[in-house]
C-alpha cells in the first residue's frame, strides 16, 4: 500500500481537535492549556505532511502534553469509566456467546463483540458513542454482518492450535476483546495479549488488563512503550520474542491498523 494513502489535509482537523480535548482534560491551568496547544500548532506545522504517518505525529503530540501539563495520563478517569461499565454490558453478552449451538456460532457472536468494543475511542474526533448502547450496537452488528468478513480462514487457523499474538487497543473494549479470548482458551488456544507499557490517549495499559481481570485469564505483556500502536523501532525484547513465536496476529484499532500496515514487511498472518 503507498503510504501516501493514509495522510489527507483533513487530518490535520482531527489531530487538532483531539488534541485540544486532551489538553484540556489534562489541566485546568489556563496558562498551561495554550502553552500546550502552541506546541500542537508547531508540531503539525513542521511534521504535518501527505508522507507523513498520523499516528507518529499523535505519538509526539501526546507526549509533549504530558510533558507540559505534569499529567501522565489525562484519560485515567474516563478509561477506568469504561473498563467499569463494559464489565457489566459484557455480561449480557457473554450469555448470548454461550448460547450459541456451534462452536463456530459461538466465535463468530465473539468476533463480533471484540469489535463492538471498538467504539469505544476518546481519540478521534467527531466520534460520540455512549457506553450504555453497546448492548444494542453488538446486536445491530449481529444483525448486519461484516463489510469484510475472513471469519471462515480464521476457525481453518485455529484447526491448527496456534499460538496467538493478540494486541489489543483502547481501555472498556479489552473487556470485550476478553470474551473473545475466554472462547479460545477453552478450545486449549494459547494466547498473549498486548497493551501499552505507560498511558497514552484511552490505549489500554497493564493496571486496564489488571482492572478487568484479564490478567488472570492469559499472559499479558507490554509493547514496551507508551506509542500508539506498535512502532517496531521502539519496542521491548519481550514483544519481539512473543511476535517471532507466534503463529498469527489478531490486532484492534486504527493506530495499529496503520502501524502494521506501514511494517508489513514484517508481518506475517494478520487479522485485524
Amino acid at each position: 500500500m503507498d503510504k501516501k494513502l493514509w495522510t489527507k489535509p483533513i487530518c490535520s482537523t482531527c489531530i487538532l481537535e483531539v488534541a485540544t480535548k486532551t489538553i484540556q482534560l489534562a489541566t485546568s491551568n489556563e496558562k498551561l492549556q495554550f502553552k500546550a496547544v502552541k506546541k500542537v500548532l508547531q508540531i503539525l506545522s513542521e511534521e504535518f505532511s501527505e508522507n507523513a504517518m498520523p499516528v507518529w505525529i499523535s505519538n509526539k503530540i501526546f507526549q509533549e502534553i504530558s510533558k507540559i501539563t505534569g499529567n501522565p495520563d489525562p484519560l485515567k478517569k474516563l478509561k477506568e469509566e469504561s473498563n467499569q461499565i463494559a464489565l457489566r454490558v459484557a455480561e449480557k453478552i457473554r450469555r448470548h456467546i454461550h448460547e450459541g449451538k456451534t462452536f463456530n456460532e459461538k466465535l463468530r457472536r465473539a468476533l463480533i463483540a471484540a469489535v463492538t468494543g471498538n467504539i469505544i475511542d476518546f481519540g478521534t474526533a467527531k466520534h460520540k458513542f455512549n457506553l450504555k448502547q453497546l448492548e444494542n450496537i453488538y446486536f445491530e452488528v449481529l444483525h448486519q454482518g461484516f463489510s469484510i468478513d475472513d471469519s471462515n480462514h480464521l476457525q481453518k487457523m485455529l484447526e491448527a492450535n496456534p499460538k496467538i499474538l493478540y494486541i489489543g487497543d483502547n481501555a472498556g473494549e479489552i473487556v470485550f476483546d476478553k470474551l473473545l479470548i475466554e472462547l479460545l482458551i477453552k478450545k486449549g488456544i494459547k494466547i498473549t495479549y498486548v497493551v501499552k507499557d505507560k498511558p497514552i490517549s484511552n490505549d489500554a495499559t497493564l493496571e486496564d488488563a489488571q482492572q478487568v481481570k484479564l490478567t488472570k485469564l492469559i499472559k499479558v505483556i507490554t509493547t514496551g512503550s507508551s506509542s500508539l500502536g506498535v512502532n517496531f523501532n521502539n519496542v521491548s525484547k519481550e514483544f519481539l520474542e512473543e511476535f517471532n513465536k507466534s503463529t498469527f496476529i489478531i490486532a484492534k484499532g486504527q493506530s495499529n491498523y496503520e502501524c502494521f500496515t506501514w511494517f508489513k514487511n514484517k508481518i506475517k498472518n494478520l487479522f485485524f
